[in-house]
């Protein structure tokens, strides 16, 4: 097991409001369509602002939605991200000129899996898969995970083995959650808490000094932005060894993890 140490600091949420998308639709095919398709699992919910329960699907644009992927059963794409914090879009120039960001997202069937039924299970469904792209972008360099263990301490574990890497991904993959890869394990890291645009930037401009990549969640845990100066698009695609990854999901047993299925 890697070594873990601690950092105090307060974190916020930063992903913007998703906003509604299309009715649900009723199936009786495979897993991957009842996945797709039923309501809200159980755990979980997301509340409108009227005091609604939301449908998976409302929760996503339909931009969101790969026609390509119809069929494929879960899996992950990668593609360039265009990254949003406080509502508003990063931009990358000035200071963050150069900065390649990719996206990883998780999906089921043509949509996201925050899209689907299963979208409050996300984090334990894909934490094995999440775990070799992780081990991939930090190669030989060291892989450092932030794990929040209160409201304001956020442990840092180091090196985790496969086993424990799974197993801390399955639990603390969520809104709070980071990564960093670089030489220096100990290096500074920059606070999760922002003010707007601007202290983000700077934060990140900070972390991209110290770190070769930093990685964060997005999409209720349904993807994860990867953000780097020292590799650009291709050669983060290179380490992070996509085929692995998606041949992780492909053996994911989705009946564990239907509306039905015990938590």
């Amino acid at each position: 097991m890697g070594a873990r140490f601690e950092r105090t600091g307060c974190s916020s949420r930063l992903s913007p409001a998703l906003p509604p998308g299309r009715g649900r639709r009723s199936c009786n095919g495979s897993i991957e369509d009842r996945c797709a398709m039923s309501g809200p699992s159980i755990g979980r919910q997301r509340i409108s602002r009227d005091g609604r329960f939301l449908r998976p699907e409302e929760t996503i644009k339909p931009t969101a939605y790969r026609p390509e992927g119809k069929g494929r059963g879960l899996h992950a794409i990668l593609e360039k991200a265009q990254p949003w914090r406080l509502g508003k879009a990063v931009p990358l120039d000035g200071s963050l000129k150069g900065t390649t960001v990719l996206l990883l997202w998780f999906r089921l069937d043509d949509r996201p899996i925050d899209g689907s039924a299963v979208w409050n299970r996300s984090a334990q469904i894909i934490a094995p898969a999440l775990g070799i792209a992780l081990r991939g972008l930090a190669a030989d360099t060291h892989l450092v995970i932030g794990i929040r263990t209160d409201r304001d301490r956020v442990g840092h574990l180091v090196d985790p083995a496969g086993q424990v890497l799974e197993e801390t991904l399955g639990r603390y993959f969520d809104w709070t959650f980071r990564a960093y890869v670089g030489s220096n394990p100990r290096a500074e890291m920059a606070a999760a808490s922002v003010r707007g645009i601007g202290s983000f930037t700077k934060g990140r401009v900070r972390d991209l000094t110290n770190w070769q990549i930093v990685i964060e969640e997005c999409y209720d845990a349904g993807a994860i932005e990867i953000w780097s100066r020292a590799h650009d698009a291709r050669g983060l695609e290179a380490r992070m060894n996509l085929q692995a990854t998606n041949k992780s999901l492909a053996g994911v047993d989705l009946a564990r993890f239907t509306p039905d299925a015990p938590e």
